[in-house]
């Protein structure tokens, strides 16, 4: 994987590579199934991995918000925030600081390695903190775990996630609890949100063909399951903490779908400025860290 240093983890049932060049991401996650091995998530092409761009690879965490700050500011304590633009595909901030920048190696071994971050405030989100990811390979599966220290004077506001990239097939299905919608298409939530319509309830399980979905749902229980009939696969997408939201991403014409489980609703420092409850926003004091954990288990059907 030239011009993109990877750190390859693994036993006889799973492999994953993380880059810390690419913000802590993941380049791919493979199950071995007898003599098939199978894609999980969708790996990183050669391009991506050269460019070091983490929108183009397997997984990347999110923090420490999540998904857009709408107009690029928030106000916090009476004090108006700038967050700048991170990408060039897309005006205003998104997803973070962490998955644009390069990370440290703590720690390493066979089965696991810990990243590490520290964010000066001067450039991207207008805070200082530091932030850890760890990733451990289980027997038929991985784990991510992201913490974040508030390193600054003030009182900082925070949220966090992961962004996977599921290959996309006509059978695969997807089941979860979602009760109600804080943003769909990137159009702003002004009030509270809404109950989630019949066609988006994932409740029972349902077909994700012809779908096209960019929406941030509340109401999630930490749970999610994945299943590719024609594959013979089962993935249980375990997030525990803070994590009663969930954001659904089906671009139309794209071989890729995802399913991040984060800790706050979009724009959610907008909306509780705004005194919308619910949104999943923390607001750590200097020298407190928040921690998340989310867990990808393999199952064979």
């Amino acid at each position: 994987m030239a011009g993109n240093k990877m750190i390859e983890l693994g036993n006889s049932n799973v492999k994953i590579a993380v880059s810390p060049e690419a913000g802590a991401s993941l380049a791919y996650f493979k199950f071995v199934n007898g003599d098939k091995t199978i894609d999980v998530m969708r790996p990183a092409t050669e391009k991506a991995l050269n460019d070091r761009e983490a929108n183009n690879f397997a997984m990347y965490p999110i923090l420490p918000y999540v998904s857009h700050i709408h107009e690029g500011f928030f106000v916090y304590w009476g004090i108006k925030r700038t967050v700048p633009a991170n990408v060039s595909f897309d005006k205003e901030p998104l997803d973070g600081d962490g998955w644009r920048n390069v990370w440290t190696v703590k720690s390493s071994d066979s089965t696991g390695v810990t990243l590490y971050y520290n964010h000066d405030g001067k450039t991207g989100f207008p805070f200082v903190y530091e932030a850890e990811v760890t990733y451990k390979v289980l027997e038929k599966g991985f784990m991510i775990h992201i913490s974040l220290k508030n390193t600054g004077l003030l009182p900082m506001p925070c949220a966090m996630g992961v962004h996977p990239f599921f290959p996309k097939s006509k059978d695969v299905i997807l089941k979860m609890h979602n009760k109600n919608v804080w943003e769909h298409m990137g159009t702003p939530l002004r009030d509270k949100p809404y109950k989630v319509s019949s066609d988006w309830s994932f409740e029972e399980g349902r077909a994700l063909n012809g779908m096209v979905l960019d929406t941030s749902f509340g109401g999630f229980e930490g749970e999610a399951e994945l299943t590719w009939p024609s594959q013979k696969l089962h993935l249980r997408v375990k997030a525990y903490e803070e994590f009663n939201h969930v954001i659904v991403f089906i671009p139309e014409n794209k071989n890729y779908f995802s399913v991040e489980p984060v800790t706050s609703s979009t724009d959610a420092f907008n909306l509780a400025s705004r005194g919308v409850t619910g949104t999943g926003i923390k607001s750590i004091g200097p020298q407190e860290t928040i921690e998340a954990t989310v867990e990808f288990l393999v199952e064979k059907i």
